[in-house]
């Protein structure tokens, strides 16, 4: 193989693995269980989950699984510290900076819109046991749910109400899932870079750290 066809393969498999990258949905699947708390995170060949009250995960890149541990947190007393005063912004700054403010605040709330905008919402799961001091309040709640019709929410939304007759609780579990593509957010977050006045919030950044 000579060199000019070897450097040609090269480059296709990097445009084909970069295209890949950019374009596959990437996957976010939390699960919320009462004592326990799992982030997965899926795409392409790459996967982890994570438990982050264990301290512990697993990454898998293709057929290769590597356990990891973070470090485990000690709980130590200490002494509560002195309520300190908050730093307040100077007018001043706030003043010198007014143009730059709602410029940046606009555009703030308008990436966050599209960042919203470009998740897509697989699958959502929400299951809830309840109980109130008097089971007579607890059924009437209970009764009053069911009546409710189950197509008020959407197909990707599972709500489920369990009561619980026997004593007073209220626990909640979730497994939500959401998908989005990488392109999109490099898109929202380089059409934040270029509409913010970049200066001026260099400035006002600077002029915030030394107060």
């Amino acid at each position: 193989m000579q060199p000019v066809e070897l450097s040609f393969y090269i480059f296709f498999l990097f445009v084909v693995s970069a295209g890949l990258l950019l374009f596959s949905p990437f996957t976010f699947e939390m699960v919320v269980l009462p004592g326990q708390r799992v982030l997965s995170v899926a795409w392409v060949f790459l996967k982890c989950d994570y438990d982050s009250l264990q301290k512990t995960g697993t990454a898998r890149i293709g057929f290769l699984k590597v356990p990891f541990k973070g470090k485990k947190v000690i709980p130590v007393k200490r002494k509560k510290p002195k309520a300190r005063r908050k730093k307040k912004v100077p007018a001043a700054v706030l003043f010198t900076h007014r143009e730059t403010l709602p410029k940046l605040l606009r555009e703030s709330i308008l990436a966050l819109v599209r960042i919203l905008g470009s998740l897509n919402l697989k699958q959502a799961n929400v299951e809830i046991v309840y109980g109130n001091e008097d089971p007579a309040a607890t059924g009437m709640l209970y009764g009053l749910y069911s009546t409710l019709p189950r197509s008020l929410l959407p197909a990707n939304l599972r709500f489920e109400l369990s009561p619980d007759f026997e004593e007073e609780t209220f626990r909640s579990s979730m497994d939500l899932e959401i998908q989005c593509r990488l392109y999109r957010l490099i898109w929202i977050m380089l059409l934040f870079l270029w509409a913010i006045p970049r200066i001026q919030t260099i400035k006002l950044l600077r002029d915030l750290k030394r107060r």
